[in-house]
């Protein structure tokens, strides 16, 4: 999303364009702002729990701690 953001990408995936529009959005409320990728080898957790949301079917859910 980062590269999206920036326009270095376009967001071409439904998914992602949701979360573009949803992000250019709340951005637009700010006078500044920054953004900086993580990649994903120094963010594990998040990697991790990415990845199992997108293994569940809707329904599938469950806290996680």
């Amino acid at each position: 999303m980062v590269e999206q953001l920036s326009g270095t990408y376009q967001a071409k995936d439904t998914m992602l364009q949701r979360y573009f529009h949803t992000a250019s959005h709340q951005i637009s409320s700010f006078d500044e702002f920054t953004i900086k990728h993580v990649p994903r080898e120094q963010n594990a957790r998040v990697d991790l729990l990415s990845k199992l949301a997108n293994t569940k079917r809707p329904g599938q859910h469950r806290t996680i701690i």
